[in-house]
């Protein structure tokens, strides 16, 4: 599981590398709200990626937390 989970990060870090700038900064909806209910920031694919990143690493700390290890 872990590995199939590592192997599809990889594929969406390529995949997200190999847009334009254009793509990334463009304004777009999720889950049918144009602006993020926490800060009001207008969502673009780079805003919901960053955002991503850092609920993992919230959940990262969680279960390092509860193996008593550090990533």
């Amino acid at each position: 599981m872990l590995r199939l989970a590592k192997t599809s990060r990889g594929s969406l870090i390529e995949t997200l590398r190999s847009l334009r700038q254009e793509t990334l900064t463009a304004h777009t909806t999720a889950n049918g709200a144009t602006h993020s209910p926490h800060d009001g920031v207008p969502y673009t694919l780079a805003y919901i990626v960053t955002d991503f990143i850092e609920h993992d690493r919230h959940h990262q700390q969680q279960v390092d937390g509860v193996l008593g290890t550090k990533s």
